[in-house]
């Protein structure tokens, strides 16, 4: 009897262990057929690494990395990145500086994400102007004017700049309130830790190989608003004119970002740096209220907003493949003129005192 129930309990334990493996080998034939058919017939957006878990900033590129953006088939991209976690070259950080130094703040298109190393505005405007300034690009994609904010405060006025490039972008009010790291209080920022609910997702995910996958792309896609979409507070914009901007109900987003972008303004004056603000094509109008108070801003000199839009032809493919407003040509145009702005406006007026 003994030995037929231990012979029973081995042949139980094979059984499972080959139910076991069979299922295992199943499962794996089954996600390698998966990933070479939609490789084939449906390829996604792959992005290896992906931006990391920062509680600073919520989410931050990695450093000293080469980002791989691409879809197979159709376009690649590669984005390379810098031991301060920026993209462009590292500029050391000094007590003093042979030449004066710029500032980028913005989002994924001040990083440049959809171009190569090399054509993000950013580096056309530090070919352009290299023998007369440092451009230091602290764009991160994803990021909002709390991000950037904080960003420049804990980090980019260690370069002790004189002008400041600040990008708009319409997902900039939401983000605000996605990440809000930056506060204010009694007229002055407070900056806190990150405690979004997506983090601890990110930082186990931004680096595994599962990115690479297409597969695992193609469910991300679908199901990642699933998950996040009640996680974002979501709001009601009107594209109304100027004109009726006392008819247009002025959202806590569009007010917080106001509110943001006003007191910094004052700030960097009073430091001397001139900010010069940019915004993808058309998104302010989006905006009403944030519209009208950089037109105010703009005519107290407080910040010299420029329209790229204006800059680009009405047939011209700027786009990007990758799918960014703004693609090379883009980046090209934006890149030289705002070169030949800070030539015009800020040479002989901003250091003159210096040199």
């Amino acid at each position: 009897m003994k030995s037929n129930t231990h012979i029973n309990k081995l042949t139980l334990r094979k059984k499972i262990k080959y139910s076991i493996i069979t299922f295992l080998i199943s499962v794996s034939i089954i996600l390698i057929l998966g990933e070479i058919m939609v490789r084939i017939f449906n390829p996604q957006v792959i992005m290896y690494p992906r931006t990391n878990y920062s509680p600073d900033y919520g989410l931050i590129w990695p450093a000293n990395t080469k980002i791989i953006n691409k879809r197979p088939g159709h376009w690649r991209f590669v984005y390379t990145t810098n031991k301060f976690n920026c993209r462009g070259k590292a500029i050391r950080i000094s007590n003093s500086y042979e030449k004066p130094n710029i500032i980028v703040l913005g989002d994924s298109y001040s990083f440049g994400q959809g171009v190569n190393d090399g054509e993000e505005y950013a580096s056309i405007i530090s070919n352009k102007l290299k023998n007369e300034y440092n451009i230091v690009n602290l764009g991160g994609s994803g990021w909002g004017l709390t991000q950037e904010i904080k960003r420049f405060y804990k980090f980019g006025q260690l370069y002790q700049p004189k002008i400041i490039i600040l990008q708009f972008d319409g997902t900039d009010p939401e983000d605000n309130f996605d990440y809000k790291i930056t506060k204010i209080k009694n007229n002055r920022f407070i900056f806190n830790n990150n405690l979004h609910i997506e983090s601890s997702f990110k930082k186990y995910l931004s680096n595994s190989i599962i990115q690479k996958s297409c597969l695992y792309n193609l469910i991300r896609h679908n199901l990642r608003p699933l998950f996040f979409n009640n996680c974002t507070p979501k709001y009601n914009r009107k594209n109304s004119s100027l004109t009726n901007i006392s008819k247009v109900n002025i959202t806590p987003e569009e007010k917080f970002y106001v509110d943001l972008l006003e007191l910094f303004c004052r700030d960097v004056k009073k430091r001397g740096i001139k900010l010069v603000m940019i915004s993808v094509n058309n998104q302010l109008n989006k905006f009403p209220y944030i519209k009208s108070r950089i037109k105010i801003l703009n005519e107290q000199k407080l910040l010299d907003y420029q329209e790229v839009n204006d800059w680009f032809k009405l047939s011209e493919e700027i786009k990007s493949p990758e799918g960014h407003f703004w693609g090379g040509k883009a980046h090209k145009i934006i890149g030289i003129k705002l070169s030949n702005l800070i030539k015009e406006k800020f040479v002989i007026s901003s250091f003159q005192n210096s040199n």
